[in-house]
């Protein structure tokens, strides 16, 4: 598929010409380094770095530097979710993370979304829903590693469902994002993988989203309600929610 974009074709062109390692060399040290069963590898590799690890962060460097070449662009969007990517990205750039987090119960209904492999709509293959207790166990490991990942690094944590009702507060974050595009929308012209929602022209953010529950069982809610309350710092932002409530007139 890579060889079929006009840009990404040039993107890896260009990488691979300063890269200190090759694609397949580049592939296997994501594994290593970019996975959950890796935390205990990266978290070594932060505080004594290895050469593979070295070798990781400068291509990931010059995987960007190549982006930035070949489309002219200065932002670049890095969508990877892995909390390891956190100890690559800090070897190469000034790093700030915002910790984008969304309550169990709402990444519990997403996880029960089914799908059939359909190429046209975008389905490469079967997506069937996952189950409830994999589901919860990894929303808090990976909360918790994003957690300790974070440490020594400047961070801030996003609410998902307080995003979807102001999305221009992620704009008042950091100077470099521009309010206007997350709210008039964008395309994705070259993006060749991940959610169906980059075949769509123009994506924008639907605040009416995120709020319903309907896959869920009562007995899956009930769990999921029970870890949101015992975990309210993955789950609800306590400034934001003072802030939604002032503005609407209510009163906590």
């Amino acid at each position: 598929m890579i060889k079929n974009c006009s840009v990404w074709s040039k993107v890896v062109k260009v990488w691979l010409a300063s890269s200190p390692i090759n694609l397949e060399e580049y592939r296997r040290l994501a594994l290593k380094f970019e996975r959950n069963k890796a935390t205990i590898t990266t978290l070594v590799s932060k505080i004594k770095p290895s050469k593979d690890f070295n070798n990781y962060c400068i291509s990931t460097r010059m995987l960007f530097e190549a982006i930035v070449e070949v489309t002219g662009k200065n932002f670049i969007v890095d969508s990877s979710k892995t909390p390891q990517r956190i100890a690559v990205l800090d070897k190469i750039v000034n790093l700030e993370v915002l910790h984008l987090c969304r309550n169990a119960k709402g990444v519990l209904n997403s996880a029960k979304k089914s799908y059939k492999m359909d190429i046209e709509a975008g389905f490469e293959t079967d997506f069937p829903a996952r189950r409830t207790s994999k589901t919860l166990i990894d929303w808090f490991f990976v909360n918790l590693i994003t957690e300790i990942f974070k440490i020594g690094v400047i961070s801030r944590k996003i609410r998902y469902e307080a995003y979807l009702n102001d999305p221009e507060y992620i704009g008042s974050l950091h100077n470099k994002i521009r309010t206007p595009i997350i709210t008039k929308g964008l395309s994705t012209d070259h993006m060749l993988a991940g959610n169906v929602l980059r075949l769509k022209k123009n994506i924008k953010i639907d605040g009416s989203l995120g709020f319903h529950y309907k896959r869920l069982s009562t007995l899956q809610f009930k769990i999921a309600s029970i870890l949101d309350t015992l975990l309210p710092f993955w789950s609800w932002d306590i400034k934001r929610k003072f802030e939604f409530s002032r503005k609407k007139g209510i009163q906590l």
